[in-house]
């Protein structure tokens, strides 16, 4: 082996490349023996990363600043190609940004990371890209080039050659937006670790943040070897923590842990076990998982010390009191989060020792379990089952591992926070991936599409509306005029809470993989339909085969399924707004076998259409509730032209708006209601 110098003199991943090919050759010389690295040498377990996508341009801006800056149009992650002829000596600088403030380019998020390209022309014609950094980027800055060209600019789309098995579309644009955008989301944090953002000077394997997008992650992709490769990893990180598992893997150098961020090494390889239905990755993880539980039980002590130790909580929930513009720090109760985390993964490690038969690990982890479960409901919930936590995270916790004695006096309290935050979430890392699941767990639908289609702050669609092409880290990254709200910790390309298409897939199209059925060998296909959606189609390529849903509402209140059950599975599907009437078509062979109200089908397609039991577009009137109308924020609008509706009662919103009026401000004159009820009836 020889040596010799390269004209590549500098390169890392957060401030880029440098390359001068005026620097005058080197002489070979012999390489020098250096030590065996320490370790043992194994197969590789990583994803090769590879050039998925080129992509060309939008359009070559020339700023105010009189700057020169390509805009691909898409915020990707990845390289570049330049093609440039310049004299010798000539510096070219390729700077790369996420944004454009007032027109011109802008990076300052980035923080300390340069995220650039330097080359020094010999005077010859080349094409120059970057060998051993990576940018998370939608704009580029160049300078140094004469006569600069889209033609000559091509970026490289770089991440994990993963196997994409789930596609959605809708009848909403913005929500299409959306879900483009949350796919661009994790293939720019999927470049071999699950990092948190690809472009500043972080770019970590988070746990918090690929815990919570683990179930969409395994919608849209096969991430059995993407995730068993991290878990490996993770495992490592505990061998050398005495069980803790650290904030990021591969960590380097100190690190702390927190409860929600930890609990990955449960909750991760569970979903991997739950969508490919393969029981090897709980054979590979499970000692890894008894170990992050134990590490908690010996924190935890006699004294409930795991409380007392520090947690992200809802991380960057806006419901904080009295918190400064930027705040991270949510409201709920981060002991009280941190409490249910540990016996989730408890209750999660007994069910992963029952899937492989491991009978004194199942009895002895769900005995920590129920323990935690009874410290949680006696530290927090009433007697009368009132949870402390009285905020959205709170209850929805609450609501998901059924904690409260009294689970319609929590829904109320939910609703209400719901209310008087004008259907509008707060929630943050915590409460986000879990909210829109949870409503339509407990018979609130209705609300999670308030959530998923409100398009003013905070919000998914807020972001669509101004301009994200990836999922924001914060519901405020940009403010309505397009500025960088911070640039402390914003970053606009985030999956976390891209999570809410987990939803989509599982109840807005219906394809909801159990765990009665791991793997999709019987899925559970149960709609749930929405005439801010019109209408949706789904793909979905399970372990067990290629599912299919998609439904449409039609203008004279009618709904059309499809539905289509791979060989070798099954589904067991139910018809959302049937009445019974609508089975009694035993022609059709989705009506072959029927029990209470739930078709059981074998491989093959289905299709039915059918009138729905009760009007899918609502139609407004005085009679209407008054929960009802200010439910819809055009109606909400209207009618604060005339009354004070942020100071009605609760006691108020189960009665119409006519009997609201006639007790607040006397009876509605007929002339009056006839005016109103046009007005209602055009929203």
């Amino acid at each position: 082996w020889s040596v010799t110098r390269s004209n590549l003199w500098f390169s890392n991943i957060y401030d880029g490349e440098r390359r001068d090919d005026t620097l005058p050759p080197v002489e070979e010389s012999p390489a020098r023996i250096a030590k065996a690295p320490k370790g043992r040498l194994m197969e590789r377990l990583s994803l090769p990363v590879k050039v998925q996508e080129e992509r060309k341009p939008a359009e070559l801006i020339h700023t105010p600043a009189g700057e020169e800056v390509f805009d691909l149009g898409q915020e990707i992650t990845g390289i570049l190609r330049l093609r440039v002829h310049e004299p010798a000596g000539t510096a070219i600088r390729i700077q790369t940004g996420e944004v454009l403030q007032n027109g011109c380019f802008y990076n300052e998020n980035l923080r300390t990371a340069l995220s650039e390209y330097v080359y020094i022309s010999d005077g010859t014609e080349k094409v120059i890209t970057p060998h051993f950094t990576y940018y998370g980027y939608r704009y580029v800055k160049v300078t140094g080039v004469r006569d600069l060209s889209c033609e000559d600019f091509t970026a490289l789309v770089l991440y994990s050659d993963y196997e994409s098995i789930g596609a959605i579309e809708t009848g909403n644009e913005l929500v299409n937006k959306l879900i483009s955008n949350i796919e661009w989301g994790m293939k720019g944090n999927f470049l071999d670790v699950p990092t948190d953002c690809p472009q500043r000077d972080e770019r970590m394997g988070w746990t918090g943040d690929t815990q919570v997008f683990s179930a969409t992650a395994s919608y849209l992709a096969d991430t059995y070897a993407f995730y068993r490769k991290y878990l490996y990893d993770l495992y490592q990180e505990q061998l050398l923590a005495d069980g803790m598992v650290p904030e990021i893997v591969p960590t380097f150098g100190p690190t702390k842990c927190s409860c929600a961020w930890g609990d990955a090494a449960c909750i991760i390889p569970w979903n991997v076990y739950l969508f490919s239905g393969d029981k090897t990755i709980l054979e590979n993880q499970i000692e890894s998982m008894k170990a992050w539980v134990d590490y908690i039980r010996r924190i935890d002590g006699d004294h409930h010390g795991w409380r007392q130790v520090f947690h992200y909580g809802d991380w960057l929930a806006l419901d904080r009191t009295g918190a400064a513009a930027n705040s991270v720090y949510g409201a709920t109760d981060e002991a009280y989060i941190a409490d249910i985390y540990y016996a989730a993964s408890a209750q999660t490690v007994a069910k992963a020792a029952e899937v492989l038969g491991l009978e004194e690990t199942r009895q002895e982890y769900q005995k920590i379990a129920d323990r935690q479960w009874q410290v949680v409901k006696e530290e927090y919930f009433t007697a009368t089952g009132r949870c402390a936590v009285k905020t959205q995270t709170g209850l929805i916790l609450a609501l998901k591992y059924h904690l409260s004695e009294n689970e319609e006096m929590t829904k109320q309290m939910l609703k209400k926070l719901l209310r008087d935050n004008k259907n509008k979430l707060n929630t943050g890392f915590v409460g986000t991936p879990l909210l829109c699941n949870v409503l339509t767990d407990h018979g609130m639908t209705d609300a999670a599409y308030r959530l998923l289609l409100n398009e003013e702050y905070p919000g998914w669609l807020h972001e669509v509306k101004l301009g994200a092409t990836t999922v924001w880290e914060r519901w405020n990254s940009l403010d309505e005029s397009g500025h960088v709200s911070s640039t402390g910790m914003n970053s606009l390309n985030h999956y976390s809470y891209g999570a809410v298409l987990e939803w989509i897939f599982r109840h807005a199209s219906g394809i909801d993989v159990t765990e009665q059925s791991p793997g999709g060998r019987v899925m559970r296909i149960s709609p749930k339909v929405n005439n801010g959606l019109k209408y949706v189609k789904a793909v979905y390529d399970s372990a067990s085969g290629c599912y299919q849903c998609g439904w449409e509402i039609s203008e004279d209140n009618k709904i059309t399924v499809t539905v289509t059950v791979p060989f070798g599975g099954s589904a067991e599907v139910v018809l959302p707004y049937a009445s019974e009437s609508v089975y009694e078509d035993k022609e059709n062979p989705l009506f072959e076998e029927v029990e209470n109200g739930i078709c059981r089908v074998r491989a093959g397609e289905y299709e039915v259409a059918y009138e729905a039991s009760q009007p899918l577009k609502k139609k407004y009137s005085i009679d209407s509730t008054m929960e009802e109308l200010l439910n819809h924020p055009d109606i909400r609008a209207f009618l604060s032209q005339m009354m004070e509706v942020d100071m009605i009662p609760d006691i108020a919103y189960g009665l119409s708006l006519r009997d609201v009026a006639k007790i607040f401000a006397g009876e509605i004159k007929k002339d009056e209601a006839q005016m109103l009820d046009m007005a209602l009836a055009k929203f």
